[in-house]
């Protein structure tokens, strides 16, 4: 997401960017091309996001089908590679004896 956000009550806006989650349970939003910040709790808080009316930018990452596979094939190769080597299963089978 890219906008403005108020630094204090009364000051200058100043320039946000980071990454959000698109999450929102309540009834504020009633139409499409809005979004709704959370600014934090306390007295300051809700003065600051009272004036936090303004136009940005929100960006949407997806993957394409093809690239989910190798995407989650990685995800496994990591998860693998982070096990410590006792929670690894051995591979020789059972009943065999190592020369």
């Amino acid at each position: 997401m890219k906008t403005k956000l108020p630094k204090s009550p009364g000051a200058t806006s100043s320039e946000y960017s980071g990454f959000v989650c698109d999450q929102d349970r309540g009834g504020a939003i009633r139409s499409a091309g809005r979004a709704d910040l959370f600014l934090g709790t306390g007295e300051e808080a809700e003065r600051l996001a009272g004036q936090a009316k303004s136009e940005g930018r929100l960006y949407y990452v997806f993957l394409k089908q093809d690239q989910v596979a190798a995407a989650t094939a990685q995800l496994n190769a990591a998860k693998s590679a982070a096990q410590p080597a006792a929670a690894k299963k051995s591979t020789k089978p059972s009943g065999l004896k190592a020369k």
